[in-house]
């Protein structure tokens, strides 16, 4: 009997359709249109629709890196950290040198490069150079900022939580169907190829097949290692985490087949 570690619950019909439709560009798509309904909607109707366009973009922009739960949460951790400290050292620096914005302008990037040096990995050079900018164009204007600072930090996580609870992407759900197409593509092989003399395109057929096969499971496996890497471990990711040497060990297989004779 399977341990209690390796025991595989079926997953129910609607389940199994979440999971095909989690890893698609149709998916990524669905969580964009979510980011900016659900982020624009809030605000408003709160009464601050100024802000809900700052807010409904940060969401989009972390759903916008793709299906994968880690690069979202890279984006959140390192664009969060850039515009909570750029944008008030910016705002001080333009403040403190008014109404000489030349000086502004000279002194802003001194002042937060030096502080993005001590800790570069904290830091998304493209987070830094929009807020910076951003600095630059709302000058004085303070309340311009606010909104700004408001949008991203409430934006970001909520793109986030999407991304990880509303549609989050199944990478083990897609390593299970590329390891099962896969072996059916080595049985086929076999069966064609056993049946008499083999012409040699269509053993450079199935090699090329069984490559395509090696290189989607290698994309699925390493995208699934990353998601695994979370302070809280979703129901999708624990159901099949255990199978990560059976990924790996298929990854070989069908490379090893799809090697060109």
């Amino acid at each position: 009997m399977p341990s209690a570690a390796t025991a595989f619950k079926p997953l129910t019909p609607f389940q199994s359709a979440l999971a095909r439709l989690s890893c698609t560009e149709t998916a990524k798509y669905l969580r964009l249109t979510l980011g900016l309904w659900i982020g624009f909607v809030l605000p408003y109707l709160a009464g601050y629709p100024d802000t809900a366009v700052a807010l409904c973009g940060s969401a989009m922009l972390t759903l916008a890196l793709g299906n994968s739960i880690s690069a979202a949460r890279g984006y959140l951790y390192r664009r969060v950290v850039s515009n909570v400290l750029v944008m008030p050292v910016g705002t001080l620096v333009i403040l403190l040198t008014a109404p000489y914005l030349w000086l502004g302008v000279l002194l802003l990037p001194l002042a937060v490069f030096a502080i993005a040096r001590l800790r570069p990995s904290l830091f998304q050079m493209t987070s830094v150079t929009v807020p910076m900018t951003l600095v630059l164009y709302s000058g004085e204007h303070v309340r311009l900022l606010e909104e700004r600072l408001f949008g991203v930090v409430l934006g970001m996580p909520l793109g986030f939580i999407i991304q990880q609870c509303v549609l989050p992407p199944d990478h083990g759900y897609r390593a299970n169907r590329l390891v099962r197409e896969g072996n059916q593509r080595i049985i086929d092989a076999l069966a064609q190829l056993t049946g008499g003399t083999p012409e040699r395109h269509l053993v450079s057929e199935h090699a090329d097949r069984l490559h395509a096969s090696s290189a989607a499971l290698r994309q699925a496996h390493d995208l699934f290692k990353l998601d695994l890497q979370q302070a809280w471990i979703a129901p999708h990711l624990r159901r099949n985490r255990h199978r990560l040497p059976l990924y790996w060990c298929h990854q070989e297989i069908f490379r090893g087949g799809g090697q060109p004779a």
